[in-house]
């Protein structure tokens, strides 16, 4: 079975804030293991933020489909640089608070997952990062179904 999944970001915005469209397309007959996903957690590269990808390791509650559109808008404003004067080596701490609103739409030619609506998120958060990396607290809210999402991660940066 020959499948192919396609996607491209539209634009990279500034740092700070920004403006990010992506879309994505599939052909041919593809599982369902392989259509795109759209939401924040492990499996997802698509942050529809207002939306957790898998619920304890079980997909299928996110938007799921053949294609999808998806824009991020954020704004990122730095709040404080903490000197922890090589405390642990690490130099300092910068914190930033990012306040975001997502919008996204799925397609689905098979038509197993439902479709076919705009899909809005709002939402806020804090980032706290080091040269090494950060780590994120994200509370987002879906305002197309009222569901609310807390979800914190952590990224390493290799130099």
């Amino acid at each position: 079975m020959l499948y192919g999944k396609q996607g491209s970001d539209f634009l990279e915005p500034p740092p700070g804030r920004g403006n990010r469209r992506k879309g994505g397309t599939s052909r041919g007959d593809i599982p369902v293991d392989s259509y795109f996903l759209l939401g924040i957690g492990r499996g997802s590269e698509l942050p529809l933020r207002g939306h957790v990808a898998s619920d304890e390791g079980r997909y299928g509650r996110a938007p799921m489909g053949t294609d999808f559109v998806l824009i991020n808008t954020d704004i990122e404003r730095r709040l404080a640089t903490i000197p922890m004067f090589n405390t642990l080596s690490i130099p300092y701490i910068m914190v930033k608070a990012m306040g975001f609103y997502d919008r996204a739409k799925v397609f689905d030619r098979n038509r197993i997952f439902r479709q076919g609506e705009w899909l809005n998120d709002v939402g806020a958060g804090l980032r706290f990062e080091t040269p090494t990396g950060s780590f994120t607290v994200l509370y987002g809210r879906d305002i197309t179904d009222g569901v609310n999402n807390l979800y914190g991660y952590v990224e390493r940066r290799f130099w």
